[in-house]
């Protein structure tokens, strides 16, 4: 009887505790389902990489591919999923470094697609963007909508030259 009574004891305190563990949705699932909804909602034509970010071509650009050894100038907007506004170039600004270096990775793969003179809208689950953590002005677990331009010029004095309204 003791041997049975200890078993219904057991098995009491194993269903106490399997019936309290809760089964919680991962943010991988939680940044997808707001992906699909934001993509569906604006009829973007976007293409998922196997690392779980999207991208879209909107100008494939006529200059020559991009190499991750290259020296690339660009600029780029970034906004939340509701168009909140983190980052916006400021007018005769731009982003420059080898393309092996541009992070967050998701940017440099998605910057492969073109090729100079081309833009590329990127779609950055929160877990391959700044995660948990944010970054500045971008709250924790933010889904990022990225556009960025990549200008024709390979060396910096050319970007300058080329810039309308502007003289010596």
């Amino acid at each position: 009887i003791n041997n049975i009574k200890s078993l219904i004891a057991l098995l009491t305190i194993l269903m106490v505790f399997n019936s309290c563990k809760k089964e919680y949705e991962t943010i991988e699932n939680i940044d997808e389902a707001k992906i699909q909804a934001y993509i569906k909602q604006n009829n973007i034509p976007a293409i998922k990489d196997p690392s779980g970010y999207y991208y879209q071509v909107l100008d494939k650009g006529t200059g020559a591919e991009l190499l991750n050894k290259d020296s690339v100038f660009y600029n780029l907007s970034v906004k939340s999923l509701t168009g909140t506004s983190y980052y916006a170039p400021l007018e005769y600004s731009n982003e420059g470094n080898y393309l092996g270096y541009v992070t967050p990775d998701t940017y440099r793969t998605a910057m492969l697609a073109i090729n100079r003179g081309g833009k590329v809208r990127v779609i950055v689950p929160s877990y391959l963007a700044y995660g948990k953590n944010g970054l500045g002005v971008i709250p924790p677990n933010e889904v990022l909508v990225t556009e960025i331009s990549v200008y024709p010029e390979t060396k910096q004095w050319e970007y300058y030259n080329n810039i309308k309204g502007i003289t010596e």
